[in-house]
């Protein structure tokens, strides 16, 4: 905090966050001041106490606007109240998984105060929980004064950042102000910072690389965010990358399909007139990156003005408050060919020439400064040699100290993440994560590995591909099963998906998975759009895969996706308009807000 109150003396009026409305190829900006900021996060900060919210307390923050949001945060953390950052109403997708996610929340942080933009959106009844009041924030704010912000012990909670939930249920992470200033300055250190440095996002603020590296980041290094919505890009990719020109982007940051998206799907019609000259590093990161597509989006994009070595795979998780490790900034993308058979075995040996399972893995660079990465066996705990692969162990000053379902007394030093990895020239390198690895006759295979051999495959819906093992008694061993949505304008037989998949499967790998064909949207995937392959297999335990096994029904479902999209767009194209109608029944946002 005492960073950014520093910003405030000596940079006032400088912009620092905006919010982007697109309405087709147009974009607008909505910006603010530091100063602006402030005042509302004052005001917030107010608001919380006229509540009856103290320090300690947990308090829900759903809200889209990031200007809003930001202003709410830094109001509740300049008090040493801690907030806990949800899904805004708007982003309800799957309304039944997100009032699980969020009754689990509830139930794990107790909070004094939910904050909303409009409670009448607020579509959770949380029956099974005693829920906190919900108010609105400009509501709210109506009632409050202004309130200074202070700076906090380094050792108190600043807020909880609930993990995506990809290996089980979301756990709350206690993030403290010395792990949040710890990693905002690594962050700086390790990609360094640009003059006049702009962030381009449109990821989601409830998710960890949304919230610290896209929306407080650049507000910490004195720089500016651009922010839209996550539907916006769903709906219009070519905007995030017109976004980037029109603005001057300096960097960007998304998951690999983002990238793939942009590289396959894109229209050249939609990026007539950008210039990506101004992006100096395109961040990569909460998803493997696969080189394929760092191949493909560096050369589709060359004739829009994308420099090389811009692309920039990144690793970090939320236990780790953001970021643990970067590559060099400006370096070309660093590759290791690798024998998939030794792999196998535990041993990231460099492929012979020639040889059929060579496996390409990018490497996410080294430790940032104050951190250390180290590789671990996950059998004996002891440390591996290079080119071994074990479990991802860190350590530093970001390391969270616990999760808040934990006892006080807790204090984690290390941090064992979870992912298989290795090390060359101090340079970490990603296989998978641990509990999802598949293990056939002793050896270990990535289950991401057999995704992506089946996701080139014709009829294939992208980044909706689940690998995982299957326990066979009476073969000793677990069996491969994948399980792929079908592409419902492929028009392609269900069946002739099934033997292209097993075969690309068994080429690339030399494994011959059992290959289940489901309808579009069963995949299920966490708010920060990672593969929740545990449920897929209770999923698949039980019986439940909705298979689709005819041309018929592909066109069926054809008919039913295109109705889908044209809600999707409809939804993008009012979205914009959601917050003047608020603005005009209850009149301008920022004056309660300013206390």
């Amino acid at each position: 905090m005492a960073v950014l109150l520093e910003r405030r003396q000596a940079q006032p009026l400088h912009q620092c966050v905006h919010v982007l409305e697109s309405r087709g190829r147009e974009l607008r900006s909505l910006g603010l001041s530091v100063q602006e900021l402030f005042a509302w996060a004052e005001g917030a900060a107010g608001a919380l106490e006229a509540a009856g919210v103290g320090a300690r307390d947990r308090v829900l923050l759903s809200l889209e606007d990031p200007r809003v949001l930001g202003a709410w945060f830094l109001g509740a953390i300049g008090r040493g109240i801690i907030p806990v950052v949800l899904p805004p109403a708007t982003g309800f997708g799957n309304e039944t998984r997100h009032r699980q996610r969020i009754a689990g929340i509830v139930a794990d942080c107790s909070p004094r105060l939910a904050v909303v933009e409009d409670a009448a959106r607020w579509p959770f009844d949380l029956k099974c929980i005693e829920r906190p009041p919900i108010v609105e924030a400009d509501a709210v704010g109506a009632v409050g004064r202004s309130r200074p912000l202070s700076d906090q012990p380094l050792e108190e909670v600043a807020f909880l950042q609930y993990t995506s939930g990809s290996t089980g249920e979301p756990k709350g992470v206690v993030v403290t102000h010395e792990n949040l200033v710890s990693n905002l300055s690594a962050i700086s250190c390790g990609m360094g910072v640009a003059p006049g440095e702009r962030m381009i996002s449109w990821l989601p603020l409830h998710h960890d690389m949304g919230l610290v590296g896209a929306l407080l980041w650049p507000i910490f290094c004195g720089g500016e965010t651009f922010i839209m919505t996550p539907l916006t890009f769903l709906s219009q990719p070519a905007a995030w990358l017109r976004a980037v020109a029109r603005y001057r982007g300096t960097a960007t940051v998304a998951p690999n399909f983002a990238y793939s998206v942009c590289a396959r799907k894109v229209k050249d019609r939609d990026l007539d007139g950008v210039d990506l000259s101004t992006l100096r590093l395109a961040m990569c990161g909460a998803e493997p990156v696969d080189n394929d597509v760092v191949r493909a989006f560096e050369t589709r994009l060359a004739r829009y003005g994308l420099r090389r070595g811009v692309f920039y795979p990144v690793y970090g998780l939320a236990e780790a408050t953001l970021a643990v490790a970067f590559p060099e900034p400006g370096a070309q993308v660093i590759v290791d060919v690798v024998d998939r058979t030794e792999l196998a075995s535990g041993c990231a040996e460099p492929a012979r020439p020639g040889t059929a399972y060579a496996q390409e893995i990018v490497s996410v660079g080294r430790a940032l400064p104050g951190h250390s990465v180290e590789i671990v066996s996950a059998s004996t705990g002891l440390a591996c040699a290079e080119r071994r692969v074990g479990e991802v162990v860190v350590r530093g000053p970001s390391i969270a100290p616990r999760y808040w379902s934990e006892s006080v007394e807790t204090k984690r030093s290390a941090l064992g993440t979870g992912d298989l990895g290795y090390l060359v020239d101090n340079r970490l390198y990603l296989v998978d994560r641990l509990k999802d690895i598949i293990i056939i006759a002793g050896k270990n295979y990535s289950p991401t590995d057999i995704e992506t051999a089946a996701a080139d495959v014709h009829g294939v819906r992208m980044g909706r591909v689940v690998a995982f093992g299957s326990r066979r008694p009476e073969l000793g061993t677990e069996v491969t099963v994948l399980v792929a949505e079908i592409d419902p304008y492929s028009d392609r037989d269900p069946a002739a998906v099934r033997t292209a998949i097993t075969a690309a499967v068994r080429r690339r790998i030399g494994l011959d998975p059992e290959v289940i064909i489901v309808r579009p949207g069963w995949v299920d995937k966490t708010t920060s759009g990672k593969l929740r392959r545990r449920a897929c297999v209770a999923q698949y335990q039980a019986g439940s895969l909705p298979v689709v096994d005819d041309l018929a029904a592909v066109r069926r479902l054809r008919r039913r996706t295109r109705f889908a999209r044209v809600i999707t767009l409809v939804r993008a194209i009012l979205s914009p308009l959601d917050p003047l109608v608020r603005r005009t029944r209850r009149g301008p946002p920022r004056a309660p807000l300013s206390g």
